[in-house]
């Protein structure tokens, strides 16, 4: 499988595989935590409204607040 990965964080092991992409459990070395780290499909990059589709989910997730809900950080589209 081919993929971008975001710089900076390492993936470490899978966490688990969807129709858009794959979470990894990864080390963020600027942060020296580990963090889930979901990373679209690179066949789908290339398709305009799942790329798009992938953002507007990243954007709408960083806005919920919740002491259960995991935080999404700034997320890098690695390849444009």
């Amino acid at each position: 499988m081919e993929s971008v990965l975001v710089r900076a964080q390492v993936p470490r092991s899978s966490l688990g595989h969807g129709e858009m992409g794959s979470v990894y459990l990864a080390h963020d070395d600027r942060l020296d935590r580990m963090v889930a780290l979901r990373i679209l499909h690179l066949h789908l990059m290339a398709t305009g409204e799942l790329r798009r589709r992938f953002e507007r989910e990243a954007k709408l997730t960083a806005r919920l607040d919740h002491p259960g809900i995991v935080a999404l950080k700034p997320f890098d589209r690695g390849v444009d």
